[in-house]
């Protein structure tokens, strides 16, 4: 061997062990820990405090390779409880200081967003939540596998002070079984802050109609909402409507609404006689519009009405004051009874109208009753009476007889 490269030959057996060390500490890959981890933050701040308010929570998870995200765990600083709480992707409960949002039986096991819905009575100044994600080792729906908390955060909700809206509701009196368009005027011209948009809740009893007619926009200084509503008839005493205003990073701030009153109304009560009513025969009917509630009531006018099935009607007697008046459509068979009332009803006061008319055909008739109040210019529906009517009793013997 060449003696030059018997010197060279030498050098390398002698760094040959640390070629291997070497190539052993860095030429082969060494499994890493996964990092799975999540994005959170509040989508609204709330009005505060004392208010019951609703935000959202928007998660963004972020599995790292072989694991699953099956959990997570929010804490609140101070103790504050919440008062509900919904996921949209998993099983969301309630704990004394927080939530736990279970992903176990649909593990996360790719990039996935996630909203909750937070309900809570807000604080005094803003709040702080822990939040601990919960994985397991592979993207597996398995609970039995290893499991740990992989990340960590914390978040916080704004607490800011309401927006400052006045609201009136016009009219404020309602009247059961009445359809009837509300106007609700917000006018915030005392708020420096922007106010994009006006929600409505209607409480129960008070169905609304269509859409909402919305004037005025936030760089007006008022908004209009005109809203066509349907009174339940079996309504009474004062209902609340919920009202929020959104803007400047409000999703829903409160707006304090004056209480719908609903006003009592006259009972309708139909009398027919004891042994029936006949086609073709003359029959005497009685209506009554009776005041059984315990305070007076602002009538304009009451009413009643049939749309067919009678003839040769007549009025017989009518009992308390004012006139009434009687329409009456031979072809149609149609009538209109009307009495004028201007003034109260007073409580257990009964206004009566005596009629005779002759029944055109067998078979079922309504009556429907109707009170105008003081401050409506349109007539409110009350009870509607059933009037049957049959064959008279020698069409009754004879198919009797023929049936034999």
């Amino acid at each position: 061997v060449p003696k030059g490269f018997q010197t060279i030959l030498t050098n390398l057996l002698r760094t040959w062990p640390r070629l291997i060390l070497l190539v052993t500490l860095t030429g082969i890959p060494r499994p890493v820990d996964a990092r799975s981890s999540f994005t959170a933050r509040f989508a609204d701040a709330v009005a505060g405090p004392g208010l019951e308010q609703t935000t959202r929570l928007i998660f963004d998870y972020f599995p790292g390779d072989g694991e699953a995200i099956i959990g997570m765990q929010g804490t609140v600083v101070g103790g504050m409880r919440f008062a509900d709480i919904t996921s949209v992707r998993g099983q969301a409960q309630l704990r004394e200081t927080g939530f736990h949002i279970d992903f176990s039986e649909n593990a996360i096991g790719s990039h996935l967003a996630d909203t909750v819905a937070v309900r809570l009575l807000t604080p005094a100044q803003s709040l702080t939540l822990e939040l601990s994600m919960t994985t397991n080792v592979e993207p597996s729906t398995n609970v039995d596998t290893p499991q740990r908390a992989a990340h960590r955060a914390t978040v916080t909700l704004a607490i800011v002070a309401p927006l400052n809206v006045d609201l009136e509701i016009e009219p404020a009196r309602l009247y059961p079984g009445e359809s009837v368009e509300l106007l609700l005027v917000a006018d915030h011209s005392s708020e420096e802050r922007g106010i994009d948009s006006v929600a409505v809740e209607w409480p129960e009893g008070v169905l609304p109609v269509g859409d909402p007619v919305v004037s005025g926009s936030g760089t007006d200084r008022i908004i209009e909402v005109r809203q066509s509503v349907r009174v339940n008839r079996d309504v009474s005493g004062s209902l609340l409507v919920e009202v929020s205003a959104s803007g400047s990073g409000l999703r829903a701030s409160p707006i304090a609404v004056p209480a719908l009153v609903i006003a009592a109304v006259p009972n309708f009560e139909f009398e027919a006689p004891e042994d029936g009513v006949r086609r073709g025969e003359t029959v005497r009917l009685h209506m009554y519009w009776r005041n059984e509630s315990g305070v007076a009531i602002a009538t304009r006018s009451l009413s009643a009405s049939a749309a067919a099935g009678f003839v040769q009607a007549r009025l017989v007697e009518r009992g308390g004051t004012g006139g009434v008046d009687l329409e009456a459509d031979e072809e149609k068979g149609s009538i209109e009874v009307g009495v004028e009332r201007e003034g109260d009803l007073a409580p257990g006061e009964v206004v009566a109208v005596e009629l005779e008319m002759t029944p055109l055909a067998p078979g079922p008739f309504t009556f429907t009753g109707r009170f105008q109040p003081a401050d409506r210019t349109m007539p409110v529906p009350l009870a509607i009476s059933l009037v049957k009517v049959v064959a008279p009793e020698s069409e009754l013997r004879l198919a009797k007889s023929l049936a034999r």
